[in-house]
């Protein structure tokens, strides 16, 4: 146990997928970190990633997912391929299909405003709400 005594690890090891999708401000936005990466390290995780995680959200879901646009799409698919025979694509749930559709109506900057304030605020009540 290493108690107390740990490092963070930059975010080439953890590329999740909205540094893909959003620029470094858009993600401040929508996250709302209290403690966030530079935008050089946010830069360099998505121009050179070392682990990309592929995280589900509303605007680029995963590659294995109907209608992925995942920038490693192609990649995983290669790597995945050479293990299976088949890759079966899923159909993305209803509610994200219209989130994403809701999310292209208004303009950039008030979609990635809203969305943070559902994401940070609206889903934990209803996620509390659930328990």
């Amino acid at each position: 146990m290493v108690h107390g005594e740990f490092k963070i690890l930059e975010p080439r090891f953890n590329a999740i997928s909205s540094y893909f999708e959003m620029s470094y401000d858009e993600l401040l936005i929508y996250r709302k970190p209290v403690n966030f990466y530079s935008a050089e390290q946010i830069k360099t995780a998505v121009d050179d990633p070392i682990i990309v995680h592929f995280t589900s959200t509303f605007l680029c879901n995963r590659p294995w997912q109907e209608g992925s646009s995942h920038p490693f799409k192609k990649q995983w698919i290669k790597r995945i391929s050479s293990y299976q025979k088949a890759i079966q694509i899923k159909n993305i749930s209803l509610k994200q299909k219209n989130l994403k559709i809701f999310f292209y109506l208004l303009p950039r900057r008030a979609s990635i405003c809203l969305f943070g304030v559902l994401q940070a605020y609206v889903r934990p009540m209803f996620l509390r709400m659930k328990l």
